[in-house]
């Protein structure tokens, strides 16, 4: 039988929306027996679903049953993928309502595509900590070396700006051999 492009597409939406909420409700069962049934009665049932006590993939259908009500809103948007409802049932109301707001949030979108939407959300919105780190004219030139000898091992996380009376001290005490100090700070 041959089927027109839309009743192709109908199909696959409608077995994508099924997919969906089927995975919703194995995540809200693994929810419920968690937290309903007796310990021995959870064990039970994992021994009978053939799933690990502990391992990682409990610990997800878990987490998506906590979000169940959240995900079960707007289950015709999200994807038919275990890791994908795991990821989005750990986001915050707020970025899942951000998600949902910038039409980001459809059937086809990945992990990747949410983590990238979040992070220019994130970088809009964020305004970097400034930290000022000031030396007053009694520090030794020791002290500024071993300051900034700490704070290369940062230099992926932290931006560092140095005035010239720091680059002047960091440059004579790398012309030191020995570096000996008694200060403390």
């Amino acid at each position: 039988m041959i089927y027109s492009v839309t009743e192709m597409s109908s199909k696959v939406n409608n077995l994508s929306k099924n997919s969906v909420e089927n995975l919703l409700e194995i995540g809200n069962i693994f929810n419920e027996i968690k937290n309903n049934f007796t310990t021995q009665d959870y064990k039970e049932f994992l021994k009978q679903t053939h799933y690990v006590e502990g391992s990682s993939t409990i610990r997800k259908w878990e987490q998506i049953g906590k979000s169940y009500l959240k995900l079960k809103q707007v289950s015709e948007l999200l994807p038919p993928v275990f890791t994908t409802l795991y990821f989005l049932s750990k986001l915050s109301d707020d970025e899942f309502n951000n998600l949902i707001k910038s039409n980001k949030l459809t059937p086809s979108i990945t992990t990747q595509e949410i983590e990238e939407s979040l992070n220019k959300v994130k970088n809009q919105s964020k305004t970097l900590p400034r930290i000022v780190i000031e030396f007053n004219d009694t520090v030794s030139f020791g002290v500024v070396k071993e300051f900034d000898d700490l704070l290369q091992n940062y230099s992926n996380y932290i931006v560092i700006t140095k005035n010239d009376e720091f680059k002047e001290y960091v440059s004579m005490s790398n012309n030191v051999t020995i570096l000996e100090t008694t200060e403390s700070y």
